[in-house]
């Protein structure tokens, strides 16, 4: 078997970090589109979801319209555990723990023996 040298591994480590951020930004992307769609239908373009696609953005953004709103801010994921690769199960649970805070509250389908997350998301 092969031995990996220190270049291969920072490499390796490089190429992960880029497809998390990837993922992240896509998913933020996905998340600021479905709620401004939200907003427009139930309250006719009174208010409107400014965020950046990045995570601290939008919990930012939630927290302000929570307080606009002077409601707490539910978000339902559905299909979470079809994702694709384990790894995006992982980035998607962390960024829904970030998400969850005193105004927003996330909610996911969970699918026994399909749907992985790490011990630390078990922990919140």
């Amino acid at each position: 078997m092969e031995e990996m040298n220190d270049m291969e591994i920072v490499t390796s480590d490089v190429i992960s970090l880029l497809e998390i951020l990837q993922y992240e930004e896509f998913f933020c992307n996905l998340l600021i589109k479905h709620i401004n769609e939200m907003l427009l239908e139930r309250f006719d373009n009174k208010f409107y979801f400014s965020a950046t696609p990045e995570v601290s953005s939008i919990q930012e953004s939630l927290a302000k319209l929570s307080r606009k709103l002077d409601r707490r801010i539910v978000l339902f994921f559905d299909d979470a555990a079809h994702i694709g690769r384990e790894a995006s199960l992982k980035e998607f649970f962390d960024i829904f723990r970030t998400l969850s805070s005193n105004a927003t509250s996330c909610k996911a389908a969970i699918y026994p023996g399909v749907t992985e997350f790490d011990a630390r998301f078990l922990t919140c």
